[in-house]
């Protein structure tokens, strides 16, 4: 299997989804990450997106990328132009810039849904937003990725998160 590496560049359509997915949280890739790099196996319809340390790409020179299966922080994985997919690590890396950033925010309660797949309705949202967000709790400690949407609930519009990719995957499936 051939594998080859593909480092960050902001003007080049390959990054695109990554550049918007930053830019809709009002952020710079590289402001949160140290470097950026794609892992591409030929074999796979996605590429897998990964943010050494600068050590890290230094042994990089020296290994068989070949392989290679992993390389620093997982950011997720990405068709490229056309989508990029969040990691649950980047969710914890993205947590501390909430104050820069639109996060949703649940109280205890509402963490608990969360955490058990399960949709959290309004009276446990103390911050909302629409669309996908990373979801942290009052703590202000990641959750996961969720979908603010309006439901109508009893008749009634409501505010609702529904969740994407929760920390709780990992013992319900991932492990």
């Amino acid at each position: 299997m051939t594998v080859s590496i593909r480092y960050y560049n902001d003007r080049d359509v390959y990054w695109s989804p990554l550049t918007a997915f930053f830019e809709k949280l009002g952020l710079e890739p590289l402001e949160v990450l140290d470097n950026i790099i794609t892992i591409e196996r030929q074999r796979y319809e996605y590429v897998e997106v990964f943010s050494p340390s600068h050590d890290l790409l230094e042994v990089l020179e020296m290994i068989d990328a070949d392989r290679l299966y992993s390389l620093g922080l997982y950011v997720g994985m990405m068709r490229p132009g056309e989508w990029f997919k969040p990691s649950l690590p980047l969710a914890h890396k993205l947590a501390p810039y909430c104050d820069r950033m639109k996060c949703i925010v649940l109280d205890s309660n509402g963490e608990k849904f969360f955490l058990y797949g399960k949709t959290v309705y309004e009276e446990n949202i103390v911050s909302w937003n629409p669309d996908v967000n990373l979801v942290v709790n009052e703590l202000g400690e990641a959750l996961g990725w969720g979908m603010g949407k309006i439901a109508n609930i009893g008749g009634e519009q409501r505010r609702v998160v529904e969740p994407i990719w929760d920390m709780g995957w990992y013992l319900r499936r991932g492990g």
